[in-house]
């Protein structure tokens, strides 16, 4: 039995030290994503904006559509890749 209290005193204080300092974790709400990214986001649009600018007539009526159409979830998604050059399953398709 005494060998049972002294590591009960020990992972209990373990316990305490790992309360003091949580963990990393990934905004739960739309408000904590705005606080922990405001100035990315602002970067992240005004590259968005300027990759828009310099698409076709035809190519920025089918973005005006998808930003009316994709909602809060998939719109930043889209316009962070496209800021960032990538290709995305929602890109202009020349017939």
């Amino acid at each position: 039995m005494k060998t049972l209290i002294p590591s009960l005193l020990i992972s209990t204080a373990l316990l305490g030290a790992a309360e003091a300092t949580p963990p990393a974790r990934e905004p739960s709400n739309a408000t904590e994503q705005a606080r922990s990214s405001g100035s990315v986001a602002a970067t992240t649009e005004q590259a968005y904006q300027t990759w828009k600018s310099s698409r076709t007539a035809a190519e920025q009526a089918w973005v005006a559509l998808l930003e009316q159409q994709l909602g809060p979830f998939y719109l930043p998604l889209f316009k962070a890749d496209k800021a960032a050059g990538k290709v995305t399953a929602w890109d202009w398709v020349e017939d």
